[in-house]
């Protein structure tokens, strides 16, 4: 069964992420934490550098960009 996708914007990305995995925002950083929702495994570290978005992920992460501002992150657990 294929979880349902919440949105995150981030500027002016868009990231698409399934309903499994839970997000953690740091403003003042420009970072984004998305992890289990136990809060036990990281799968993925987004932050804002000079106007770029830099991915951190895990190996088990799929990020594909939909479009110039929009990314659909997946795992494959």
């Amino acid at each position: 069964m294929e979880d349902t996708m919440k949105k995150l914007v981030l500027s002016k990305w868009v990231l698409l992420y399934p309903d499994s995995l839970a997000c953690i925002f740091d403003e003042s950083k420009k970072k984004v934490v998305f992890l289990t929702k136990e809060y036990d495994e990281i799968h993925l570290v987004v932050e804002v550098v000079s106007e770029k978005l830099v991915f951190q992920p895990r190996w088990n992460v799929v990020i594909t960009e939909l479009d110039k501002f929009k990314y659909e992150i997946k795992t494959n657990s």
